[in-house]
């Protein structure tokens, strides 16, 4: 899905983006495509119109439900035709699955907002640069989500080249939701993706349902300047991150000072009462703010009732295996 917000009024002219042609993920062999006038994404029926009245309007590429896919090369052909418009806007990018670059992609069924079928230029073959990869200006990207699962090593490849190259400045919420087999190259990616340009502080919410093998990548992030302006932070796996949590919670480091919702699901150990003692010591630490914790062991009457003495609204999690959706709100 490509969510875009216009916003030609709050938004500086962007810096010029590296002509398509140049980035590593832009085919080298490509079929004839449907011509594309400017302002048109590849997969996006502009919804867009010229008036002043229009600008708060949104893109839908595909609804919302599963089973739609996008290649990497399909991301980036996105990025390049929002950051080309001439209205400037904002916008997201949501995509259920990312497959293999030169994967066949159906997206007959997709229709835009207006019921008209989604149009998208026909998939190229994949072939990696063996140079540096250049930057991907991704200027007014706000949200990013990508799903699927990680098993699949060539997608999982083409995604970390992706964070590799990502430079997206005003992003501000990412969900990075693959599960299955991952690996320190996919991590390490990701990681400094989400540590990019900490000055700006508008990356404030981060959700990652992965399985986290990199414990040491994880560790540095959860303590990095990046992670301190959080203010939502989801983490679900099943991997041995326990220890590496608490200390990111009650540990020397930042401890995050602006949290307000924290979210952390299927964690070998980590009972409830575990994580609010853990809280309960981050609270003498001086972190008094409000906070909503959701976590998928149960919680009892007696632990909530502690909880809420310190301004801490526990409940065990309702969220549906491999989504990140908002918590539950509190009674």
């Amino acid at each position: 899905m490509v969510n875009s917000k216009s916003n030609k009024q709050k938004v500086a002219p962007s810096a010029p983006i590296h002509p398509k042609q140049k980035t590593p993920f832009a085919s080298s062999v490509k079929p004839p495509s449907p011509k594309r006038t400017r302002g048109a994404a590849a997969g996006v029926v502009s919804s867009i119109t010229p008036s002043p009245a229009a600008r708060t309007k949104f893109i839908n590429r595909i609804p919302d439900n599963e089973g739609h896919q996008a290649t990497v090369e399909n991301i980036v052909d996105w990025i390049y035709t929002l950051c080309e418009r001439d209205d400037k806007p904002n916008y997201g990018i949501n995509v259920a699955n990312v497959v293999p670059n030169g994967t066949s992609i159906d997206d007959s069924d997709d229709e835009s907002d207006d019921g008209s079928p989604a149009e998208m230029d026909p998939v190229g073959a994949w072939l990696k640069s063996p140079q540096l990869l250049e930057p991907i200006f991704a200027h007014r990207l706000t949200s990013f989500v990508v799903g699927g699962n990680n098993s699949n090593q060539a997608s999982q490849d083409q995604l970390a080249d992706l964070f590799t190259a990502l430079c997206a400045p005003q992003l501000e919420t990412a969900k990075i939701l693959r599960p299955g087999r991952s690996t320190k190259n996919f991590e390490s990616a990701l990681y400094r993706l989400l540590s990019r340009a900490p000055k700006r502080k508008t990356l404030t919410k981060v959700c990652l349902e992965m399985r986290f093998c990199w414990l040491v990548g994880l560790q540095d992030y959860l303590a990095s300047e990046a992670a301190s302006h959080l203010t939502t932070l989801h983490l679900r796996t099943n991997a041995n991150v326990k220890d590496t949590i608490v200390a990111a919670l009650v540990g020397p480091g930042h401890r995050f000072p602006n949290l307000c919702k924290l979210s952390v699901l299927d964690v070998p150990g980590l009972s409830a009462q575990d994580l609010l003692q853990t809280l309960s010591n981050r609270r003498e630490l001086g972190h008094k703010r409000r906070l909503i914790v959701n976590i998928s062991d149960e919680v009892t009457p007696e632990t909530r009732k502690r909880a809420l003495a310190m301004n801490i609204v526990m409940m065990q999690s309702v969220v549906p295996n491999t989504q990140c959706s908002t918590m539950k709100k509190p009674l």
